[in-house]
């Protein structure tokens, strides 16, 4: 799939709940977005695009921002509304795209209404993936698992000080945070999930939540995918939830990046793809295909004449970023910019080819069209 997918609104009750649907399939997936992830950003970046375009093609893919994130209605902070009500916007937006019956994916504290979805309306939901996250995240008697209250306090401290820099996301992406243009997405993305004065009450919120009293009531086949030394929600917590649901299986992952878009993306999503579809990908070969991708724009020297030398200079830089970024995200190593396109070499076919379908739609949003080739060598 090329190209990013038109946001609609949905009506849960009066509040407008933002939501995409892309992919093609013989089954749903209701892919519920965490509030730090509004989901028209999250095709800016080249791992989540690609990680997105892969369950798109598997399945029917339905993402939404909650309500009070991103593009959906704010809520009012002052008068919090219970956690059920994240719950309508699950239902709203199915309805809108006509589903009946989905596969919910979540991650983070996006997973709490999505735990609560499957307790209260097991005939909606035919399967659930819940990534690094958790029932309960502070400790209590009966919860040893969770951080000290005091920790949850500096966090939200923390992130009520430092959100909009990309310093949090930092935090959540180690394997990303000398990444540049990971951390300029990330404090764009921080900012435009919503105002400091809405999303700092909404993260304690969802910090101080606890749906351990739903997880005997799920009844839908559920995978817990948890890296095993994410520092944000650790994997006692994963361990607990797949311990407390009737159905559910634990699938530790090697890592300390708590964004499913961080690190041994392909690992994960491997896991997930063969829980939702039954079929696991093959064990790849020992032997290594190195891939060169080379890229150019179409119409370069005419569209170079016609915006003139300062415009043409902006729209280059503007591209050599976005490239650089790509090459990066999808672990290649950029050989040469060459004034007009780029030149790139990559592990495999597979990264070669995600890559260049990720700079095509990022670049097609920017109004550049490019074109793409690889050659591949056994070794």
């Amino acid at each position: 799939m090329i190209g990013f997918p038109e946001t609609r609104y949905a009506r849960a009750h009066g509040v407008h709940v933002a939501y995409q649907v892309f992919g093609e399939g013989l089954f749903d997936v209701l892919f519920v977005s965490h509030p730090t992830d509004p989901i028209d950003l999250l095709w800016d970046d080249p791992l989540a695009a690609a990680g997105l375009r892969r369950l798109g093609s598997v399945a029917r893919v339905i993402t939404l921002d909650l309500r009070g994130a991103g593009s959906s209605d704010a809520v009012n902070v002052e008068q919090m509304p219970r956690a059920e009500a994240w719950v309508d916007d699950l239902i709203a937006v199915m309805d809108a795209a006509g589903s009946t019956n989905a596969a919910v994916v979540a991650s983070g504290e996006s997973a709490h209404p999505a735990m609560i979805f499957a307790a209260a309306h097991p005939a909606r939901v035919r399967a659930l993936a819940l990534i690094n996250s958790c029932a309960r995240f502070v400790r209590a008697p009966d919860y040893p698992q969770g951080a000290p209250p005091e920790i949850a306090e500096k966090l939200i401290t923390g992130y009520r000080e430092r959100m909009g820099t990309g310093a949090v996301s930092a935090d959540l992406s180690p394997s990303r945070a000398d990444d540049p243009v990971f951390l300029r997405w990330r404090a764009r993305a921080e900012r435009l999930a919503g105002a400091p004065a809405t999303m700092t009450p909404l993260y304690d919120f969802f910090l101080h939540t606890d749906v351990r009293s739903v997880l005997e009531l799920i009844q839908a086949p559920t995978l817990v995918l948890h890296r095993t030394d994410d520092p944000y929600v650790r994997v006692a917590h994963g361990r607990y939830l797949a311990d407390h649901v009737q159905n559910g299986r634990l699938a530790e992952l090697p890592g300390d990046d708590h964004h499913w878009y961080s690190g041994d993306v392909d690992a994960l999503l491997d896991e997930l793809v063969a829980f939702l579809t039954g079929v696991r990908a093959s064990e790849p070969s020992s032997r290594h295909l190195a891939t060169v991708l080379f890229t150019d724009i179409v119409g370069s020297t005419e569209r170079a004449v016609a915006l003139g030398d300062r415009q043409w200079a902006a729209t280059l830089a503007a591209h050599n970023e976005i490239v650089s970024g790509h090459v990066s995200g999808f672990r290649g190593r950029l050989v040469k910019l060459t004034g007009d396109g780029a030149l790139a070499v990559f592990d495999g076919p597979a990264r070669a080819i995600q890559c260049a379908e990720g700079m095509r739609a990022t670049l097609d949003s920017q109004g550049l069209q490019i074109r793409a080739g690889r050659l591949s060598e056994i070794s």
